[in-house]
């Protein structure tokens, strides 16, 4: 799949383009055309989209793909690093980025893990937008719990709004280059196995929750599963 797909770039003049950027699909093999209508708007159409597809059913189906997704993801991704390492030196070298949404950003994501978000420079990718990230996500799940571990640089950075990116520090911005959108109320997110008999953390105290959580609800064992 990687080498059609590489052999297709080829074919269409992708390596010719200022930005290539590779979009990792939802399990159905979607990716949202007003990301790329964006993307071929502010580029003036300087740019391609490639899709890894790794599935073709919806995404609660497709869970037990998401591994081939990655490894799909990162052979896709060393093949445009390797082109684009033998073009001539005066030939324009594309910038690579990732997208990613729901499913899709799990998979762009877990390119990086178990090592940390070096491999994203490893492999070349320059920059990411992860929409949506899905709570069992692998490279999600070591940055929130050892962020300082596995992006001691801080490249990685998790906002629950695009707009509240002009609430960052300048400083914080100049390193961050992969940044994940998780709505406060997006369930695909808070959601988790452990559930079924625990209390998750965004559930607790009424004033502890985070915004659009209603304040009412109560856990309960099972049932809130």
């Amino acid at each position: 799949r990687a080498a059609i797909c590489l052999a297709e770039m080829d074919r269409l003049g992708a390596f010719e383009r200022e930005i290539i950027c590779v979009a990792s699909p939802t399990g159905v093999g979607y990716v949202s055309y007003v990301f790329a209508e964006a993307l071929e708007y502010l580029t003036r159409g300087d740019c391609a989209i490639v899709m890894p597809q790794y599935a073709l059913v919806p995404s609660a189906l497709a869970l037990a793909d998401t591994g081939d997704g990655a490894k799909l993801q990162r052979l896709v991704l060393t093949g445009i690093r390797e082109r684009i390492e033998a073009l001539p030196p005066d030939a324009r070298k594309p910038r690579v980025v990732q997208f990613g949404e729901s499913l899709g950003a799990q998979v762009a994501l877990d390119i990086a893990y178990p090592s940390g978000s070096y491999v994203f420079d490893e492999l070349g990718v320059d920059a990411g937008l992860y929409l949506g990230v899905p709570f069992r996500t692998m490279t999600w799940n070591a940055w929130i719990h050892a962020r300082d571990r596995f992006d001691p640089k801080g490249t990685m950075l998790a906002l629950s709004e695009p707009g509240f990116i002009d609430d960052v520090s300048p400083a914080v911005r100049d390193r961050m280059r992969h940044l994940m959108v998780v709505h406060h109320d997006d369930p695909v997110n808070k959601f988790g196995y452990r559930i079924v008999v625990r209390p998750p953390w965004w559930m607790g105290r009424p004033d502890t929750r985070p915004p659009k959580v209603p304040r009412e609800v109560m856990w309960r064992p099972v049932t809130t599963f």
